[in-house]
């Protein structure tokens, strides 16, 4: 029987650097309240918007308008209870 191609093994860097790469070229966005619950936290969100390491951009020009994280930055930042949760079960 013939593997399709999509599963013959990868390195787990190439596979994490197409996932980078992917959600670069297609502009996928989180909102706050999604990338809050990725990153580990609301505060932990805003401390790495604030150092810069998130990029995120309020489209409207009110105060409470809505966060777009760029998703490739929140995903370099997941915080590691869902690495260590996974692993324990």
């Amino acid at each position: 029987m013939r593997i399709p191609r999509i599963y013959h093994h990868r390195p787990a860097d190439d596979m994490l650097a197409c996932i980078y790469m992917a959600m670069r070229s297609e502009d996928i966005t989180f909102s706050k309240t999604q990338a809050a619950k990725i990153v580990g936290g609301r505060y932990v969100l805003e401390r790495l918007v604030k150092q810069k390491k998130i990029r995120v951009v309020k489209p409207g020009m009110r105060q409470n308008a809505r966060w777009e994280c760029n998703g490739e930055d929140v995903l370099r930042h997941v915080q590691d209870y869902f690495l260590t949760s996974a692993t324990a079960v």
